[in-house]
């Protein structure tokens, strides 16, 4: 795994403390980069876990950019869904909920 790209370059140059983390994937694979975030867990799946997401919205068959129509369908009805429960819910509730909400993501456990 090389361990200079644009990122790494970038936060360097920034002076941003960073750390590498390595895993082990099959370069001759298409997605490279899902390998990765399988390593981090930081797919989608994981995030709704952790609780740092509401919800994942599903994509069409091959993918949101093959058809834009049912993708913004989709997102829309999550989004109808999600605004839909916010409101039910009084301003003091809202907010204790977001605060919970962030103040949980930075919670995590690490079992080796």
């Amino acid at each position: 795994m090389s361990k200079t790209t644009r990122a790494t370059l970038a936060l360097t140059r920034l002076g941003i403390k960073f750390a590498l983390h390595a895993y082990d994937y099959d370069s001759s694979a298409d997605r490279i980069g899902l390998q990765a975030a399988q390593a981090l867990r930081i797919t989608a799946v994981d995030l709704e876990e952790f609780g740092c997401i509401d919800g994942i919205v599903p994509e069409p068959k091959g993918g949101a950019h093959t058809d834009h129509e049912t993708a913004a369908t989709l997102l829309d009805e999550a989004l109808q869904k999600h605004f839909n429960e916010l409101t039910k819910m009084s301003t003091e509730e809202l907010v204790a909920s977001r605060y919970n909400k962030f103040r949980n993501m930075a919670q995590f456990l690490r079992a080796e």
